[in-house]
């Protein structure tokens, strides 16, 4: 179960109406300064990881759903031996992300929905071996690929906040992550101590846990950030 990291950079559409996205995008500004909310990685005056429970978050366990199938199918397994972990990352005016990558738990797979994309608000650079690509984002926009591509978000140049979620995929379980899935008797629990950030099992049979939600970052040496989780900030 992986994906080819130099490799491929899936864009694939899903639209289930703003409506939708909006109800998120209300959630999320209702919700973002809740006890409960989990706020990490703090650069340039912001946080870019915000991570607010799934119960709070109307239309979130569809849209993992559809993430995940969607992940499994990248990744030529079944959704059920997946785990999601989540977190938005909203930029305002002025803003950007740091180039970062995904890699250091036992991610898979890593994606991007997009709920709003202001004009000019920040264009999503992916470098690879070959060269760098950029994708200029818009709402209802899925954007996969390898955990271990370093990516960076340019500034916000439009007017009102850009917001997205972005996904960490991998094994439910380590037994899992090596053998042939089909052949399973069926998924276990995960064995990851601490898990942090918010998790959800893609399959009706996981019990709703996975991989840890908070990305495992690796920013680069210029930078401002290496290896550091939930806890450290």
């Amino acid at each position: 179960m992986d994906c080819d990291q130099d490799r491929e950079i899936h864009l694939i559409r899903w639209n289930p109406g703003a409506g939708f996205r909006d109800r998120l995008v209300r959630a999320f500004y209702r919700h973002r300064d809740g006890a409960d909310t989990r706020r990490s990685h703090f650069f340039q005056g912001r946080f870019e990881n915000i991570t607010i429970p799934e119960h709070r978050l109307p239309g979130m366990s569809k849209l993992i759903e559809v993430a995940c199938t969607t992940a499994a199918g990248i990744l030529a397994c079944r959704p059920r031996v997946l785990g999601c972990g989540y977190w938005f990352n909203c930029m305002a005016p002025g803003q950007l992300t740091l180039a970062h990558s995904h890699d250091e738990d036992r991610e898979r797979l890593c994606a991007v929905y997009y709920l709003r994309v202001p004009p000019h608000s920040g264009d999503l650079l992916i470098h690879r071996d070959r060269g760098m690509t950029r994708i200029v984002p818009v709402a209802g926009l899925f954007v996969y690929f390898h955990p271990t591509l370093r990516h960076e978000v340019t500034e916000n140049r439009g007017g009102s906040d850009r917001l997205s979620v972005a996904m960490n995929f991998g094994p439910v379980c380590d037994r899992l992550s090596g053998r042939d899935d089909r052949t399973s008797a069926g998924p276990c629990r995960p064995r990851v101590p601490g898990a942090l950030g918010v998790s959800s099992g893609c399959g009706p049979d996981t019990g709703g846990s996975g991989i840890g939600g908070v990305r495992g970052d690796r920013y680069g040496k210029d930078g401002r950030h290496e290896d550091r989780r939930e806890g450290d900030v």
